[in-house]
């Protein structure tokens, strides 16, 4: 038995697209002297994870059952061959793609349950950067090459199939536009700079958790798109029906993230969610939501 190689950092590929700044150096030296000052890094944190809209409507469940163990928790949503099928062809009809869909059906439910007419709904996109780095990453380097993308999508409640992918559309078009400015990017030396910062903030959970942990993105998602790795033959002895899976995020994160993967022609759908944040009688009305939302857009449209 060997140990596994090391692989070369993510920076390695990243500063061939961008360089951090100057001021990012500046900044990181700044917050590694301040960290030090005592109380500064638990300021931060209740700054960085105040909560958000939702928190601040809903309340979290830490609060009304304080010894209740933070876990996290995933409700597995799965469309049929049909169903996949005609997402694809609403999708190519309207000019926007699965990813669109999926954050504007996750929006939509995210506004109902926030009972507003329409919100500013922010989001965070899971990016594979292998595509944009200059330097082609071996297959079989198994390294976590990804960065995020923030995003912010106007959603309004109830919207009729007409209005849905528009807005899907519209989100579409905008993380295409984000993408091709290397936000993603420029995302990841900001966050190099505060690493130091965040690390700290994040070890260990405050005394007193009004917010669940959770900071101003509502959602996050992540896309495997079409996973043909996962495509089996009728001679294996094991064959995949179904793939669901999440990270652990229930101390610090968002409200809801989502992991979307198609493969066999199926769309398999992870809602994740968190005890200490939501019950679940709240997540599975959410989920419910979610799905419907998609599944109404199509048939009204069809109609």
């Amino acid at each position: 038995m060997t140990s596994m190689p090391m692989l070369p950092p993510l920076d390695l590929y990243m500063d061939e697209v961008i360089q951090g700044k100057w001021y990012h150096y500046v900044l990181q030296f700044v917050l590694e002297i301040l960290c030090l000052i005592p109380g500064f890094s638990g300021f931060m944190m209740s700054r960085m994870y105040g909560g958000n809209a939702f928190t601040r409507k809903h309340g979290v469940e830490i609060q009304r059952n304080p010894h209740i163990q933070p876990r996290t928790k995933m409700i597995p949503v799965e469309f049929t061959k049909v169903e996949t099928s005609s997402l694809l062809k609403m999708c190519k009809e309207h000019n926007a793609t699965v990813q669109g869909a999926v954050q504007t059906a996750a929006g939509v439910a995210m506004v109902t349950m926030l009972e507003a007419d329409e919100f500013e709904v922010e989001s965070t996109v899971t990016v594979n950067i292998r595509p944009f780095l200059k330097s082609k990453v071996p297959d079989h380097y198994a390294g976590a090459y990804f960065s995020l993308l923030q995003c912010k999508n106007l959603i309004v409640s109830s919207p009729g199939a007409n209005k849905f992918w528009n807005m899907a559309r519209q989100a579409s078009s905008d993380l295409h536009a984000r993408l091709s400015k290397n936000e993603h990017f420029r995302l990841w030396t900001k966050m190099k700079a505060i690493l130091l910062m965040m690390t700290r903030m994040t070890n260990g959970a405050p005394k007193v958790d009004r917010s669940g942990g959770r900071n101003e993105q509502l959602l996050v998602f992540s896309n495997l798109g079409y996973a043909n790795y996962l495509d089996g033959s009728p001679d294996d002895e094991v064959i995949l029906r179904a793939v669901f899976g999440c990270s652990a995020v229930h101390q610090r994160g968002s409200v809801f993230n989502h992991n979307i993967g198609t493969f066999n022609g199926k769309l398999f759908w992870t809602v994740v969610y968190y005890s200490n944040v939501v019950s679940d009688a709240t997540a599975q009305t959410y989920a419910n939501l979610v799905k419907g939302t998609i599944l109404k857009a199509i048939e009204e449209f069809k109609d």
